[in-house]
C-alpha cells in the first residue's frame, strides 16, 4: 500500500476539482485503495465536502447529473456512492476504528436542534455525539458511517443545493441525488428480505437513542439509569447536558444482537429525519443566536419530493413486515426477526413527529403558488398508508389504470382505525390548517382547483371520515357523530351557542404540539362553516368556468392573453385547463359529501365516480396482444407472444424508437438524412439541458422553442409498441430534428423558391439564407403568439 502524506492527499482531492467526473471517479476510487486508514482518515471531511459540494467546493454535481443527459457520469457516480460501493467500503474500513470521531460543522446543524444547544440543552439524536470543551459551543463528534450520513443528507438542504440547485421535476427519478436516495432505502430498509445485509466485521459504535413513545397513549414508566453527583463543575449548559455526557461516557459500545443488525438503517433514517423534516419546530418565534432575528427554513420543491418519496417507502417498508401493522403502537405481537422488529418500532416513532412539524410549517408559510401541489401529495401520501400494503406495487411502477380505478373505490377498512387513533392530528389538525390557505385560492386557476379536487376525494374514500370520527371519540372523548344537521346561518362565533367542553389528547398527541394547544374536532362547526365557504367559492367558479363568455371578457382576455406571452410561470404541473370544471364540480359534491352540507344551485347532487385521466387509461382492445403497460411502453406476455406468433393479434403501429431512425424512404436524400442525424444528435447531446429548460418555458421564448422543437412524450402518454428503455428516454426528451430537409420535396420547394427570389430581387445565396430564416422566425411568432396558454 502506497504511503500517501495527508498533504499530498489533500492536493490530489483538491485537484480532482477540474477534471470529469468519470476521472474524479477512478482516481478517488484509486486513492481510496492505495491510502492506508491512518492516512485516510485526516482528508475523509475534506473529501466528502469535494463530493458534495460544501464549504465553498463546486461538487461533483451529484444534484444536476441526470441518466438521460450525462449517462456515462451518473453510472459511474452512482456505482462509487452506491450503497456497496467504493466510498462506503472505506467508510466500513474507517469505521473499524471505534476511537476515530470526526467532527461536522456546528453551524450545519438543523436551526431547532442548533437553538436548544446554543441555550444548553441536548436534543435527544445528539446525546452520544456532543463533545464539550469547557464553556465553549460543544463539537459533534460522528463516527465514519454518521459523518457520511450527515453530509449526504445535510447536501439537500444546504444554501447552495437550495439557492443554486436544478429544478428536478418531473424528471426525479432520473436525477442522481434522489436516485441514490432511493438506493440506500432498498438496501438498509429492505422490502423484500427477511434480514439486514450483512454487516462488515467491525465494532458497532454507540447507537443514537430513539425517544419510546407510549403505546395508545399509555405513558411508560422508567427509572432514571445514572443519578449525577452533587458537586459538579461549573458549566455553561443545564444539568441535562452534563447528564447525558455522563451517560454517553458509562454505555457500552456493544449492542446486542439485535441492535448490531439494524443500527446502520436507524442511524440513516435519523439522519434523513434531522435534517430532512427537522429544519422548523412548531415555536416558531426563535431568534437566532448571534442577530437575534426570527429564523425560518423554507424547503426547496426538491426537497419536498424527497421528503414524498420517503414517506412513500416508508409506507411499504412498514407494511411489509411478517404481520400487517394497522397502528404504529401495535407491538404485542411476537416478532419473527430483528427486522420486523424494527419495522414495528423505529421507523413510525422516528418520522412521525418530525413529518408533523414539517408539514404544519409548509401549510403556513408555503407561498400561494401551484407548487403547494407537492407539499399537499406529500401529507395526502402519509393519510392514506392503505394505498402503499402491495410491494410488488412498487417494484413494478405504474399499475394499469383498470386496476387503480377499482383500488380508487375500495372502502377503507376497519384495521386502519388504530393507525388514524395514533395519527390523528394528521387527518384533523393538518386540514384545519390548510382551511385558510383554502379560503384565499382562487379556484378559477387550473392548480387550485385540482388541489381541491385532489384533497376532497381523498377525504371522501368511503368510510374514511367515519373512521376520523370514531377516532376522535375514542381518542379524545368527544360525543360527536356525522350525522348532525346544525344550520349555518349564523356566525360559528356566536355567543349563544354552547360551547363543549375542550377535549384533551393522550401524551403521545399532546407531545407533537406547543404548550396550550387546543384541539379542534374535524367536523365541528367552524370547520364546517368555513367549508361551506370554500364550497361556495368552487361553484361560483364552477359557474363561470362553464358559462358562455361575453364580448367584455374576451376582449379584457385579450390584454391578459397578451401580457402572458412575455411571463415565464415555469413547469406548473401540467394540469388540463379544460378539466377544471369537473374538478371543481367533483370537489363540490365531495365537500358536500363529508361534512353533510346542501349541494349549491346549478350542480348535480349526485355524486359521480372518481374523474379518471384519459391520457393513461387502458382499454381493453380486442386486437391487441396481451402484454403489461409499462413506462417504456407494452412488455408482451406469454400468451402475447403466441399470439403474435400465431398472428392472431398484432400492434397497429409498430414503432419501433426515434422518428429519426426510421428506414431511409425513397423520396428522401440518404446522404442528407445521415448527416442532418448525425448535427442533431450532437446538438441535442451537448444541449439537452439548455434545449429542457427552454421547453419548460411558458413566455414567448417557451413556445417559440415549441413550434421548432420536436415535442416529448408526456409521462402519462402511453409508448404504443415495445422499446428499448433507452429510446423510450429519448422520446420523453424535446429534440430538434431536421430530417424533413432531407426530403426531395422540401430541396425542390426551396430551389424554386431560390430562382423566383434571384429572378425577381436578384438575390444570391447569402441574401436567400437570411430572408429564409427571417421568414422562418414569423412563422415561428405567428404560431406562438396563437399557440394556447396551459398552465
Amino acid at each position: 500500500m502506497a504511503a500517501f502524506g495527508p498533504s499530498s492527499l489533500m492536493y490530489q482531492i483538491q485537484g480532482l476539482q477540474t477534471k470529469t467526473v468519470v476521472q474524479k471517479c477512478r482516481e478517488t476510487e484509486d486513492i481510496l485503495k492505495r491510502t492506508s486508514t491512518k492516512e485516510l482518515r485526516l482528508v475523509f471531511p475534506a473529501l466528502l465536502q469535494s463530493i458534495f459540494g460544501e464549504e465553498g467546493e463546486p461538487g461533483w454535481g451529484v444534484d444536476k447529473l441526470s441518466r438521460s443527459q450525462h449517462a456515462y457520469d451518473f453510472e459511474d457516480l452512482l456505482k462509487f456512492l452506491g450503497p456497496e460501493g467504493p466510498l462506503l467500503q472505506a467508510v466500513y474500513s474507517l469505521q473499524a476504528d471505534p476511537f476515530t470521531a470526526y467532527e461536522f460543522p456546528f453551524k450545519n446543524l438543523p436551526g431547532p436542534s442548533r437553538h436548544l444547544i446554543e441555550e444548553g440543552g441536548v436534543p435527544v439524536f445528539y446525546v452520544n455525539k456532543l463533545q464539550t470543551h469547557g464553556f465553549s459551543m460543544p463539537t459533534v463528534s460522528l463516527n465514519a458511517f454518521e459523518m457520511y450520513m450527515f453530509h449526504f443528507a445535510y447536501a439537500l438542504v444546504s444554501p447552495a443545493w437550495q439557492q443554486g440547485g436544478t429544478g428536478w421535476s418531473s424528471r426525479m427519478y432520473d436525477t442522481l441525488y434522489p436516485t441514490l436516495v432511493d438506493e440506500y432505502l432498498n438496501y438498509f430498509l429492505p422490502l423484500d428480505r427477511k434480514e439486514l445485509p450483512a454487516m462488515p466485521h467491525v465494532p458497532s459504535p454507540v447507537r443514537s437513542p430513539v425517544a419510546q413513545l407510549p403505546m395508545s397513549g399509555r405513558p411508560v414508566q422508567r427509572c432514571a439509569p445514572y443519578s449525577p453527583p452533587r458537586s459538579q463543575h461549573p458549566s455553561l449548559f443545564q444539568p441535562s447536558f452534563t447528564l447525558a455526557q455522563k451517560l454517553h461516557a458509562h454505555a457500552s459500545p456493544v449492542f446486542d444482537s439485535t441492535e448490531a443488525e439494524t443500527w446502520r438503517s436507524e442511524t440513516m433514517l435519523q439522519v434523513f429525519v434531522e435534517f430532512w423534516l427537522n429544519q422548523n419546530s412548531l415555536v416558531t418565534d426563535i431568534p437566532t443566536f448571534a442577530h437575534g432575528a426570527v429564523e425560518h427554513f423554507m424547503p426547496s420543491l426538491n426537497q419536498v419530493m424527497v421528503v414524498r418519496m420517503l414517506v412513500k417507502y416508508l409506507h411499504y417498508f412498514t407494511n411489509s413486515a411478517a404481520t400487517v401493522i394497522t397502528s404504529p403502537y401495535m407491538y404485542q405481537q411476537r416478532v419473527e426477526s430483528p427486522l420486523d422488529h424494527f419495522k414495528r418500532t423505529v421507523v413510525p416513532q422516528t418520522v412521525q413527529k418530525k413529518l408533523y412539524w414539517f408539514l404544519r410549517h409548509a401549510f403556513d408559510r408555503w407561498p400561494m403558488d401551484c407548487y403547494f401541489r407537492m407539499v399537499l401529495e406529500t401529507w395526502l401520501s402519509y393519510v392514506q398508508p392503505w394505498r402503499y400494503t402491495d410491494v410488488q406495487q412498487y417494484y413494478s411502477g405504474k399499475k394499469s389504470r383498470y386496476h387503480e380505478t377499482e383500488t380508487r373505490e375500495r372502502r377503507v377498512e376497519d384495521k386502519w382505525d388504530r393507525f388514524i387513533e395514533d395519527n390523528l392530528l394528521f387527518y384533523t389538525v393538518l386540514f384545519q390548517e390548510l382551511l385558510p390557505r383554502l379560503h384565499r385560492m382562487d379556484f378559477s386557476s387550473p392548480q387550485s382547483a385540482y388541489m381541491l379536487y385532489r384533497l376532497t376525494k381523498v377525504y371522501s374514500s368511503p368510510h374514511l371520515a367515519e373512521l376520523v370520527s370514531n377516532a376522535e371519540q375514542e381518542v379524545c372523548g368527544l360525543g360527536m357523530s356525522l350525522n348532525h344537521t346544525a344550520e349555518l346561518g349564523g356566525s360559528y362565533l356566536s355567543a349563544s351557542r354552547m360551547q363543549p367542553p375542550a377535549p384533551t389528547l393522550p401524551p403521545h398527541l399532546s407531545d407533537m404540539e406547543v404548550a396550550g394547544f387546543q384541539y379542534q374536532p374535524l367536523f365541528c362547526d367552524r370547520t364546517r362553516y368555513v367549508m361551506a365557504v370554500v364550497m361556495q367559492k368552487a361553484a361560483q367558479a364552477h359557474a363561470v368556468a362553464t358559462a358562455p363568455r361575453s364580448v367584455t371578457s374576451k376582449a379584457g382576455g385579450v390584454f391578459s392573453w397578451f401580457w402572458s406571452l412575455f411571463e415565464d410561470d415555469g413547469n406548473q404541473g401540467g394540469v388540463d385547463s379544460h378539466r377544471t370544471p369537473a374538478h371543481l364540480e367533483q370537489a363540490v359534491k365531495n365537500i358536500a359529501f363529508i361534512f353533510t352540507l346542501q349541494v349549491p344551485e346549478g350542480i348535480s347532487s349526485q355524486r359521480t365516480k372518481d374523474i379518471v385521466n384519459e391520457s393513461t387509461m387502458i382499454e381493453e382492445d380486442e386486437t391487441l396482444p396481451d402484454c403489461v403497460y409499462t413506462p417504456e411502453g407494452p412488455k408482451l406476455t406469454d400468451r402475447g407472444k403466441y399470439q403474435i406468433i400465431n398472428n392472431l393479434r398484432h400492434f397497429d403501429n409498430w414503432q419501433t424508437g426515434d422518428p429519426d431512425l426510421q428506414p431511409i424512404r425513397s423520396f428522401e436524400n440518404a446522404t442528407l438524412v445521415r448527416v442532418l442525424y448525425k448535427v442533431c444528435a450532437a446538438v441535442n447531446s451537448h444541449f439537452s439541458s439548455q434545449i429542457w429548460g427552454l421547453y419548460q418555458r411558458q413566455d414567448l421564448m417557451g413556445r417559440l422553442a415549441k413550434v421548432y422543437l420536436s415535442p416529448p412524450l408526456s409521462p402519462a402518454q402511453r409508448i404504443q409498441t415495445p422499446v428499448t428503455p433507452e429510446t423510450a428516454q429519448r422520446l420523453r426528451q424535446p429534440r430538434l430534428s431536421l430530417r424533413m430537409l432531407a426530403s426531395y420535396q422540401t430541396i425542390a420547394v426551396l430551389v424554386v423558391l431560390y430562382l423566383l427570389l434571384h429572378a425577381w430581387l436578384n438575390t444570391g445565396p447569402v441574401s436567400f439564407s437570411l430572408l429564409l430564416v427571417l421568414g422562418l422566425l414569423l412563422y415561428g411568432m405567428v404560431c406562438a403568439m396563437f399557440m394556447p396558454v396551459k398552465c
